[in-house]
């Protein structure tokens, strides 16, 4: 395990001074490479980059297959005029996770005069062959294995697909002086309660796809205007529901819920707001001490390791991300980071025959077999 420490530890430190640098935390998966192709041509992009052609293939020169990080986007020539022509595109997500509030940017040097199923937007005035394109609202998610489809309208003659994509937008956390939560008990019996939480975006532009945490002693049995995605203990993570996705600039949206097990004028505490938030050009400003699960690790420092800003221990291996990557040096992505057949919880990793995961528990030194130096284990 050795090798895999120094390298994981090198990373760690070249990662660190790049977040001290004020270097830009990327916020959208790709794959391939850039520049355009020709038009007669077809274009496979493999999911290490590589992209291969075969205009002798008839059945590929109308098409255009571009494999991401957990995406692929299939893009097919339908008709093409003089001075124009008429595009579809796939998305699938390819990966395991849902793909949320989803936006594809890519280079289109013809020019788009529309698009349906979808809405368009130039990520650059000065570069308006640099497009982006969101969805349309109902279909803004994609299920893992599924996938969404949009049409485009060129200006100009057809040049070529585009060689790259991306795939933008990532989840991320509200500072707390861009939002305002209020609680409101609506009635109250003796077994239970009806309440009203709303939320306040207190910012110039739209809050999407957002997800509102908080603790709270009190049992939610019903709930409306959002969902419940998860509950442990008395934490509760609520999502907007599909009509609701978006928080207006300077706007709001109220969810109620009918509780019991507790008392109705007892409010939830403290509330984290996130939301699926992307910037044109592939870089978001991220607040290098900002640490929204309060694991220890800044939220940029997880977005580099792809670890979950909400989560503590994204692995379930009962090691905190912060203990895998900065004490221990870690995958925390992985259960087993050698792959031996033990998890880093269960390994000893200084030999002093305490796992890894009791060390972490009673408090001493994962990587000394003698935490006091008192020259006993």
């Amino acid at each position: 395990m050795s090798k895999s420490i120094i390298t994981r530890a090198a990373a760690i430190l070249l990662s660190f001074c790049l977040v001290i640098g004020g270097t830009d935390i990327t916020v959208f998966a790709e794959g391939g490479n850039g520049g355009l192709t020709d038009g007669n041509t077809a274009n496979v992009t493999d999911a290490g980059g590589t992209q291969t052609s075969d205009a002798a293939d008839e059945t590929k020169e109308k098409e255009s297959v571009y494999e991401g990080d957990g995406f692929r986007v299939t893009c097919q020539l339908q008709d093409s005029w003089d001075g124009g022509y008429t595009a579809g595109v796939r998305i699938e997500n390819t990966g395991t996770d849902v793909i949320e509030s989803w936006a594809l940017g890519f280079d289109c040097p013809g020019g788009i005069s529309g698009v349906w199923n979808a809405e368009l937007e130039t990520s650059d005035p000065e570069n308006p062959g640099k497009y982006v394109v969101r969805n349309a609202g109902w279909n803004q998610d994609i299920a893992a294995g599924q996938s969404v489809e949009f049409g485009i309208n060129g200006e100009g003659d057809f040049a070529g697909f585009p060689s790259e994509y991306h795939l933008l937008g990532k989840i991320s956390s509200v500072t707390t002086e861009d939002y305002r939560v209020e609680y409101e008990c609506k009635t109250d019996w003796e077994t239970g309660f009806s309440a009203e939480i709303t939320v306040t975006n207190l910012t110039d532009e739209e809050l999407s796809d957002w997800v509102l945490e908080f603790d709270y002693e009190s049992s939610i049995y019903d709930i409306w205007d959002a969902v419940v995605e998860s509950h442990e203990d008395n934490h509760y993570v609520i999502r907007n529901h599909d009509y609701n996705s978006g928080i207006p600039a300077n706007g709001s949206v109220s969810f109620g819920f009918n509780g019991e097990a507790g008392k109705g004028e007892d409010a939830p505490e403290n509330y984290s707001l996130y939301s699926y938030r992307d910037e044109e050009g592939g870089a978001a400003e991220t607040d290098p001490e900002l640490d929204a699960d309060n694991d220890g690790l800044p939220d940029c420092i997880e977005q580099r390791f792809e670890t979950d800003i909400r989560k503590t221990d994204t692995d379930d291996d009962g090691l905190s991300d912060y203990v895998e990557l900065y004490s221990l040096a870690l995958d925390p992505l992985s259960e087993d980071t050698d792959g031996n057949g033990l998890s880093d919880a269960e390994e000893d990793l200084d030999g002093d025959g305490l796992s890894n995961l009791t060390e972490y528990q009673i408090g001493t030194k994962i990587y000394s077999a003698d935490t006091d130096e008192d020259g006993l284990t």
